[in-house]
Order: C-alpha cells, then sequence, then structure tokens
C-alpha cells in the first residue's frame, strides 16, 4: 500500500498488491487498468448524517423518505461547475439514486471535507462570514 502521489496532490494514487484469499480466485489484469475499491459507510454514520442535515435546516423531505426520494443524476460537462461536489469520480453512478444509497454507497462521510467541496459548497451558506471561513 504504497502512495504513488506527492501529498500535496488532490488525487490520493496508491500501489496495492492484492493476494487472492483462495487458490479459486484468479485476477487478470494488463498493465494501465485500474482497481476500484468502493466502500459503504455503516448505517450509524448515514443517520448522523441525516440527523445533522436535518437539524441545520437540510431535512430532505423528512428522514422517512431517504429511501423514496430519488435523485436523477445527469452527467455535465467539465465546465459546468455546478454541482461539482456530487459528482462520483466513477462510471457506475447510476442515473437515478436515493438519498440515502447516496450516503451509503458515494459520499465519503467519514473524512474531513476537502478545500475544493468547501469552496463549492461557501456560496450556499446563509451567513456572509460563515461563506468567507469557508
Amino acid at each position: 500500500n504504497t502512495r504513488l502521489t506527492s501529498l500535496d496532490w488532490n488525487q490520493d494514487v496508491r500501489h496495492l498488491t492484492l493476494q487472492p484469499v483462495s487458490s479459486e480466485m484468479h485476477f487478470h489484469y494488463a498493465a494501465g487498468d485500474v482497481a476500484a475499491i468502493e466502500h459503504e459507510n455503516p448505517p450509524e454514520t448515514i443517520a448522523k448524517f441525516f440527523e445533522l442535515c436535518a437539524s441545520t435546516k437540510i431535512d430532505f423531505f423528512g428522514l422517512a423518505n431517504i429511501d423514496r426520494v430519488l435523485l436523477h443524476i445527469t452527467p455535465t460537462d467539465d465546465n459546468d461547475h455546478d454541482l461539482q461536489i456530487l459528482r462520483a469520480p466513477r462510471p457506475s453512478l447510476p442515473s437515478k439514486i436515493s438519498l440515502k444509497a447516496l450516503a451509503r454507497h458515494c459520499l465519503d462521510l467519514t473524512s474531513p471535507p476537502s478545500q475544493l467541496t468547501l469552496a463549492e459548497l461557501a456560496p450556499y451558506a446563509e451567513d456572509k462570514d460563515e461563506e468567507q471561513k469557508l
């Protein structure tokens, strides 16, 4: 598990060595192939995230609806800066996803937000002092 990029680079690219857990598992790969490791946030973290959202006026139509409220995701031009923070870096992001599934599979709820994320959120701050801090 060796980091290949500089610590000041915005992407954390690593070299991992994987070994099959049984002789029946086989990895087929070629030079330049990329492996994606998809995380899943624990239910307690997801619940805390939505409770925090509700306490800060981001209610998402009520916590009881997080399984039913669907987001429709449309790919945008790279020059379009609207909702950059919601873009997932992986092509497998579905065109429709519930808020709960988004929080479970796509959002990193356990790491501090990046400077880019804070800059993208700043225009939505209601208080100008808070916007400047972001």
